[in-house]
């Protein structure tokens, strides 16, 4: 039988909501210090309430995961996580459109950070829930070296914390232009 360890969906959780407070602070900064209207601005919403809403419907469906049949649950899991990065997608351009901004070295980063989630939710998708591959089977797979079953916690906390550094990042240094404090590397 295949299953999404409690543990898988937890340590999912954890990183979901630890996520969202960084984008949550890094977007007020960059609120105050910089032009809502920017790019680096409407990619920082957007991956913010992104966030959010995976964050939220992590939690929700990991309640409902022993309540609710199981194999719509994991359906719902991995389709609803790889919609919420597809919506982002779409959102960060339209935002962009509609404000006349072309997307900036941060919103490329987004959106192919988001494909690539989008592309790492599939992978796990498709083999354990599509083929009824079992984690046994998976174990024995590796890809890049690594062992298929965690490659996927793996990608999306990679990912997650990427892009998290990535955000965080861009926020510091448009802090420092707006208190005009210049850093040098030497």
């Amino acid at each position: 039988m295949i299953e999404i360890t409690s543990t898988l969906v937890e340590i999912t959780v954890a990183i979901a909501i630890f996520v969202v407070y960084i984008n949550i602070g890094t977007l007020l900064i960059a609120a105050v210090v910089g032009d809502i209207n920017s790019s680096p601005f409407i990619t920082i919403f957007c991956l913010t309430l992104a966030n959010c809403i995976s964050s939220i419907a992590s939690s929700v469906m990991a309640d409902y995961f022993g309540v609710v049949n199981l194999e719509f649950m994991r359906h719902l899991w991995y389709v609803s996580l790889a919609c919420i990065n597809i919506i982002t997608i779409i959102f960060i351009y339209k935002l962009h459109s509609y404000y006349h901004k072309r997307l900036g070295k941060l919103a490329n980063t987004v959106v192919l950070s988001s494909m690539i989630l989008v592309i790492v939710q599939m992978i796990e998708y498709v083999p354990r829930i599509l083929f009824n591959i079992s984690s046994k089977e998976l174990d024995d797979l590796k890809m890049l070296g690594i062992s298929f079953s965690s490659f996927y916690p793996n990608a999306i906390t990679v990912i997650n914390v990427f892009l998290t550094v990535v955000t965080v990042l861009v926020v510091f240094f448009a802090l420092l232009k707006a208190v005009k404090v210049r850093v040098y590397f030497k």
